[in-house]
């Protein structure tokens, strides 16, 4: 495993991640990549075991990352907004992109709540062969350039949020629009005790992804909450692993 470290333009910090490359491959080789985004206060720490586990079973590149606000910078955790979360998965993206052993037609987004969201909409601009979606959130678009923290951690934001979430979707939407115009694959797995992203907002992303119905599995982790206990995450990466094996 290395520790990546991408310089972002001026003075707007850096996007830190963990990569892991298979062993073996010769540098003229080219495998999928995986870009693999936690959810709203993950980090890359926490998905490591996962990423290394793809890596090893599926001989993938695999590319973890910490939005900025998390993971080592967690003591920044209220400066940043969706555009500059996009920004870091962009930044993280081209990385992976240019890397010498990725095939860049085979890349694919695995996201968490929040980071299946943003990868969701960075697709309207990034190409990703396949979107692998655990629990994806959904937010109005309102207040776009605030930091999320406003918007997710106070009482407002979060009655804001649940109202939301349990609402038909919008018909004009950054995340439920970029589900509709995207072309690839789609995993998406939710979890039946989930209170915070509730069975409607699951139902939003499945028919804003119904365009591509031969292309979209939905699959439901019963008894699992919002934040999955050690046995939900075996039955979660199990999936993800089995759905990855059609980009061989």
């Amino acid at each position: 495993m290395e520790r990546i470290k991408i310089s972002l333009h001026g003075r707007a910090g850096h996007v830190m991640g963990n990569l892991i490359t298979p062993p073996g491959p010769s540098n003229s080789e080219k495998v999928p990549g995986i870009l693999i985004v936690p959810g709203w206060r993950g980090s890359a720490k926490g998905y490591t075991d996962q990423a290394v586990e793809l890596s090893t079973m599926l001989g993938f590149v695999v590319f973890v990352i910490d939005l900025r606000g998390h993971g080592e910078d967690s003591e920044n955790f209220g400066r940043y907004s969706r555009p500059d979360h996009l920004a870091d998965i962009g930044h993280a993206y081209t990385y992976l992109h240019h890397h010498r052993n990725v095939d860049p037609g085979r890349i694919i987004g695995v996201g968490a709540s929040y980071g299946a969201y943003l990868l969701t909409i960075l697709s309207r601009k990034f190409p990703f062969a396949g979107l692998a979606l655990r629990i994806p959130a959904s937010y109005s678009d309102s207040r776009w350039p605030i930091p999320m923290a406003k918007l997710a951690e106070t009482e407002r934001g979060k009655k804001e949020r649940r109202a939301f979430r349990r609402r038909l979707a919008p018909k004009r939407n950054r995340g439920f629009d970029s589900m509709r115009r995207f072309r690839g694959e789609v995993l998406i797995i939710s979890a039946g005790m989930d209170t915070d992203v509730p069975s409607q907002t699951i139902e939003n992303w499945l028919e804003a992804a119904g365009h591509v119905s031969g292309r979209v599995r939905h699959l439901v982790i019963k008894k699992a909450g919002h934040s999955f206990k050690p046995e939900d995450h075996v039955v979660y990466r199990r999936h993800v692993a089995k759905w990855l094996q059609r980009f061989l």
